[in-house]
């Protein structure tokens, strides 16, 4: 029998924000925002460990009265500008420390509440069937920007991949995705030689556009509590 892979969900939820003030506690249909992804990966069965990755001790609070591991990060990988890998690599390194190591990384990031753990788990059967090194969650894009133009070097327009493509019917285009920032997950070993979480061979985990919204104004909480 294949040993079940050991999966770190990273939950990465800092104390500033600038849309929402303390957007990750902030309250989606009378539960805090960062409480739905918490429930969806306690309720995930691929998932080894989980853990709160953050700046805040509110929130460091607030994530161990649920009985969910926390970790402090640096406020240099806690600001508007800072990367994701960064804090990535800081966790996967903090666990080996404390003397554990996983095989892959799942991360869940807080503002997309509609996120469900069938999602989590599909995602990584997703990955395991395509002999993958990665899985991001995407959603197509109703609008294909295949059709599009961009300006060239002397200001004139091209096509952004060619220049046959916006003039073609769009039921003749190839279908384009983009990550609806709900699941990320990678092999750890392959994310150490290369960190990035777009890996060579990412599958795509397709997730419907209702089910995709990411939180970042009032007006996004409004939605997703329409769409609960």
């Amino acid at each position: 029998m294949t040993e079940k892979p050991r999966v770190l969900a990273l939950i990465p939820a800092r104390g500033g924000s600038k849309g929402i003030p303390h957007k990750n506690l902030a309250l989606l249909n009378s539960k805090p925002l960062i409480q739905w992804t918490i429930d969806a990966a306690k309720a995930a069965t691929v998932l080894t460990d989980i853990v709160v990755s953050t700046d805040d001790d509110t929130i460091r609070q607030y994530a161990q009265s649920q009985s969910v591991d926390t970790l402090m990060r640096p406020t240099t990988l806690a600001c508007d500008t800072a990367p994701m890998n960064p804090t990535i690599t800081h966790a996967i390194k903090a666990f080996r420390q404390r003397g554990k190591t996983y095989n892959y990384l799942c991360l869940l990031q807080p503002t997309s509440p509609l996120r469900t753990a069938y999602d989590i788990d599909t995602a990584m059967a997703t990955l395991q069937q395509h002999y993958a090194d990665a899985a991001i969650s995407v959603t197509a894009l109703e609008h294909n920007p295949l059709k599009s133009f961009r300006l060239n070097h002397e200001g004139f327009l091209t096509g952004i991949a060619n220049n046959q493509y916006p003039f073609m019917r769009r039921q003749d285009l190839p279908p384009v995705y983009e990550p609806n920032g709900a699941l990320f997950i990678v092999a750890i070993d392959a994310f150490e030689q290369q960190p990035t979480l777009l890996q060579p061979r990412t599958a795509p985990y397709l997730m419907p556009a209702e089910r995709s919204v990411d939180i970042d104004t009032q007006h996004d909480l409004a939605i997703a509590a329409a769409a609960l």
